[in-house]
């Protein structure tokens, strides 16, 4: 089986380190990092979808098939990994551990900087799904209304932390978005206690 088949977002499939830019035939950790990352979490678009529908009222949505896959310009410039009447939805799933701090998993919002955290400061994007997973079990998911992050400082008083390819984000503590009232909704699955 090649890498590619058993994903399941139309664009990620596709997507290959070569196709990321020309590099001299090189590539870099970031642009691996990347694909692997992007692979890693498409497969668990069925079940994000099956989250989103089950939200679906938040999202304007009132019958099937109106939340689909955004295009790639919608993807790369509006935060649209999905599309739904009210705007578009950005789609994160994360491994639990990814991002640790005093030694347990911090279950924070992480914006990649400055693409994505751009985008989001400039009024791209009207949600966004973000979820942490353990092997292949997602395990706790937040659903937060980027306008009414945008109307907080919480932006603008992000931490900076560092990828172990060099490739910079931002977080912000969930304790804080839900303090500004900027997540609309939430499910733990699985309390890790590590």
């Amino acid at each position: 089986m090649d890498s590619g088949s058993d994903v399941y977002h139309p664009l990620i499939s596709k997507v290959k380190v070569d196709d990321l830019g020309d590099f001299g035939g090189q590539t870099t950790d970031r642009q691996e990092n990347y694909v692997r990352n992007s692979r890693e979490a498409s497969r668990f678009d069925p079940l994000v979808g099956r989250i989103l529908y089950t939200n679906a009222e938040i999202f304007g949505v009132y019958r099937p098939g109106q939340i689909r896959y955004g295009t790639e310009d919608e993807d790369m410039y509006q935060v649209g990994d999905r599309v739904c009447p009210s705007g578009t939805i950005g789609v994160r799933v994360r491994p639990l551990d990814c991002f640790m701090r005093h030694g347990k998993p911090a279950q924070d919002f992480t914006i990649r900087y400055p693409s994505e955290f751009k985008k989001i400061g400039d009024g791209k994007g009207r949600w966004y799904f973000f979820a942490w997973h353990t092997n292949d079990v997602i395990v706790q998911w937040i659903i937060i209304d980027l306008d009414k992050l945008r109307k907080t400082k919480l932006l603008e008083e992000s931490n900076t932390g560092w990828n172990t390819d060099g490739g910079e984000f931002r977080w912000i503590l969930k304790n804080s978005l839900y303090e500004w009232r900027c997540i609309v909704r939430d499910e733990q699955l699985w309390l890790h206690t590590p």
